[in-house]
């Protein structure tokens, strides 16, 4: 449980109260959805949406980010449902993305 702690909540710590950082984040993923839409490239269509699901979610917490900060709400029970699910769905859109990434250029080597 320690090891857990020491690794995710120095992360989880740098959004709370900081929805900007939060829109950072969801930017990073729609610049990697369009950026894969954009170059034409013959990218399975799975880690596409799998990049603007991930990009919609964090800007979804940072309009209740920006709603909490509003409001002051102190104590964030919230934050025990909103962590998990986010980066949950962020760590499987970034390997499904590589892997979109990897195998485009392997088929493209064998061609």
């Amino acid at each position: 449980m320690y090891f857990i702690q020491w690794i995710f909540l120095p992360i989880l710590q740098t959004f709370v109260w900081h929805p900007e950082r939060i829109l950072g984040v969801s930017l990073l993923f729609l610049l990697g959805f369009f950026g894969m839409r954009l170059l034409g490239r013959k990218y399975p269509l799975f880690g596409n949406k799998l990049l603007l699901i991930s990009g919609i979610s964090w800007a979804l917490f940072a309009l209740w980010e920006f709603y909490c900060e509003a409001k002051q709400y102190n104590i964030r029970v919230d934050l025990l449902l909103i962590y998990p699910v986010l980066m949950s769905i962020s760590i499987f859109s970034v390997l499904a993305g590589i892997s979109n990434l990897l195998l485009s250029f392997h088929r493209r080597k064998d061609k």
